[in-house]
């Protein structure tokens, strides 16, 4: 994630963006429910094994664009700690 954060041109395509006449949909906007539950599954996983607990790793997800378009989600998390 680091190289990531640290060789993306955030200038340029905040630029290019600017530019774009047609703007761009939202994160996982016309996707699959599907989709959706098993990336937010994944996330809270590991938010859990870095040693989170339920309320802080939903809380985590709730901040992180673009999971905090879709609070409807995280109620399939409570299913997890059930299982």
């Amino acid at each position: 994630m680091r190289f990531i954060e640290e060789t993306i041109p955030i200038p340029l395509i905040t630029l290019k963006e600017n530019e774009n006449e047609i703007p761009h949909g939202q994160p996982f906007e016309g996707a699959s429910h599907d989709l959706i539950n098993v990336t937010l599954k994944a996330m809270y996983q590991n938010l859990l094994k870095q040693g989170k607990n339920d309320e802080q790793a939903k809380a985590v997800i709730l901040s992180i664009e673009p999971f905090n378009f879709y609070p409807e989600y995280i109620e399939c998390l409570n299913n997890l700690n059930n299982d």
